[in-house]
């Protein structure tokens, strides 16, 4: 009997040690929002984010995508993210600035962004777009 209550108390104590995955989760969301924060306050659009002329690259895509993913706690971060997409993303579903004759795989990374928008939105541009990045794969 002693030894099960020693374990019970062991295992209690082990259980109350083990960090709180929901606090450690709103630690890094909250530290997330502050880094996308003060990327947006730098910056009123990624497409001049830390540079003169608007380019469209991966690094650039890959943070759009990180900031993109807090649109689901507050809006304001996918209407950023898109934004920059939306720049390059012309209606018809050409890339401004694009030339499939490059093979830059940097280049394609921004499909992604281009493929979550189309779920989201539903809309054809992005579709398009998306498309033709394939084509150079």
């Amino acid at each position: 009997m002693k030894f099960f209550i020693s374990v019970l108390i062991i295992a209690a104590i082990l259980g109350c040690s083990e960090p709180n995955k929901t606090s450690e989760t709103g630690k890094y969301l909250a530290w997330a929002m502050k880094f996308s924060d003060a990327v947006m306050h730098r910056s009123d659009s990624l497409i001049y984010y830390d540079r003169d002329k608007p380019k469209y690259e991966y690094d650039y895509a890959f943070l759009a995508s990180a900031i993109d993913q807090l649109g689901e706690y507050d809006e304001k971060y996918s209407d950023y993210a898109q934004a920059y997409i939306d720049y390059f993303v012309q209606n018809d579903g050409t890339i401004y600035t694009y030339k499939l004759s490059d093979y830059n795989i940097d280049r394609v990374r921004p499909g992604l962004n281009m493929l979550v928008l189309y779920e989201r939105t539903g809309e054809e541009k992005y579709k398009t777009a998306a498309q033709t990045l394939v084509r150079q794969m």
